[in-house]
């Protein structure tokens, strides 16, 4: 049985995409609307990649591997370390 698939019970691996790049987040409508609200240049989006079929039934497990493995805290808290240093 392959990865992903009915039945399958693998844990999803997950990986972090830095060079993803997010191009309604710099359209005008969007950067005047960011300006309006003071939040131009105070968000951000990441990426991420994994190995497996998403499984709607399996959303928890989904979530908590992604927490357990660190594939979003890490890029979170180096986003947050970096922002302090500002």
């Amino acid at each position: 049985m392959a990865a992903g698939e009915p039945g399958d019970l693998g844990v999803y691996s997950f990986r972090y995409l830095p060079q993803k790049t997010f191009q309604s987040l710099s359209t005008p409508q969007t950067t005047s609307r960011l300006r309006q609200w003071s939040m131009l240049g105070r968000i951000e989006a990441q990426a991420f990649g994994f190995d497996q079929t998403f499984q709607t039934y399996r959303k928890d497990d989904f979530i908590m591997v992604g927490m357990e493995v660190g594939a979003f805290l890490e890029p979170l808290l180096m986003l947050h370390f970096f922002s302090t240093l500002a």
